[in-house]
């Protein structure tokens, strides 16, 4: 059932966030990581077109999937902020960047009635997630200082990310005020 996909994709989210953390103890556990991150990114989407296909939409069915991919979105972040091959204090800023995101999105849907989707899609999957744990795992130091700090590689994917989604974000409550018509000048 599309329900039992969206809970499926959140532990999944979860699973992996595990994984993420436990790698300070062994870069081996980027392997389970990585399949996980893999496998919930090809189920994201499914709970959806199932239920398109099934004539199984509803409220509730959105609401689950929506809150099950930002409960996987915030695990995997935290799990990477502390799998001690990121810092913290970079890492942190996604979880608080999407949900501000989500919020701007779920504004939109109730204000327009208009979903647009995420530019990027699942691409953030892959540019945030992916590439730097399989570079994590195949060069585990930091490949460049600023001002002495060393970058891990999702520090420089976080950094890149962050600043991607927060422009994505600006945008589209710039585009929200825009599309929202301007109070009558003879309302209170």
């Amino acid at each position: 059932a599309p329900n039992q996909i969206s809970v499926a994709r959140g532990l999944l989210g979860v699973g992996a966030a595990n994984c993420l953390s436990l790698s300070r103890l062994s870069r081996a556990w980027f392997v389970p990581a990585a399949a996980i991150l893999f496998d919930g990114w090809l189920f994201d989407g499914v709970d959806g077109d199932l239920a398109r296909a099934r004539d199984l939409t509803s409220p509730r069915g959105y609401f689950l999937d929506r809150f099950m991919d930002g409960l996987a979105k915030i695990a995997v972040y935290l799990g990477i902020a502390t799998c001690s091959y990121a810092h913290f204090e970079i890492i942190i800023f996604a979880p608080l960047i999407e949900t501000l995101n989500d919020v701007i999105t779920a504004q939109r849907i109730y204000l327009t009635g208009a979903d647009l989707g995420a530019p990027l899609g699942l691409a953030h999957v892959f540019l945030m997630l992916l590439t730097p744990l399989v570079l994590t795992a195949l060069w585990p130091a930091a490949p460049i200082s600023v001002f002495g700090l060393g970058l891990w590689w999702f520090d420089i994917a976080f950094l890149v990310g962050m600043t991607v989604s927060a422009t994505e974000m600006t945008l589209s409550a710039i585009g929200l005020c825009r599309a929202l018509a301007p109070p009558s000048s003879h309302s209170i």
